[in-house]
């Protein structure tokens, strides 16, 4: 697993597992750690998808394809790997719709790391 993908599942550790009875642990993505529509849920991102605002959904689309090239450079650099090899902007949004639909309550961030981490893991089959 490259650097990059092993941090985005830190972190999503991090902000998923208790680390102990009744301990509070600070929330790094609550920290400012994800700017902009990432901190938004799968359900705003879906209401924009079916609603008539398209500058809202193209303002959301804007936002992962940057996050994932992101991955992707990362990728690139750690593992000399492109995880976007195969595959296309329209298909990574289909993805990201399906993953939403089946969890509503996920942030856009979280949605994300895990379209990227299926990216990166056709890629390691190949």
């Amino acid at each position: 697993m490259n650097k990059a993908l092993a941090g985005s599942f830190y972190l999503a550790l991090l902000v998923l597992c208790p680390h102990g009875a009744g301990a509070q642990t600070p929330n790094p993505l609550a920290d400012g750690a994800v700017v902009g529509l990432g901190n938004e849920g799968c359900g705003k991102f879906l209401a924009a998808r079916e609603s008539k605002a398209s500058i809202e959904y193209a303002n959301y689309v804007s936002w992962v394809a940057g996050f994932l090239t992101g991955m992707n450079i990362a990728s690139i650099r750690d593992s000399r790997v492109n995880i976007m090899t195969g595959t296309d902007a329209l298909s990574g949004l289909a993805w990201m719709e399906k993953y939403c639909r089946e969890n509503p309550l996920e942030q856009v961030i979280g949605a994300a790391v895990m379209l990227g981490s299926e990216l990166s893991n056709r890629q390691k089959k190949r």
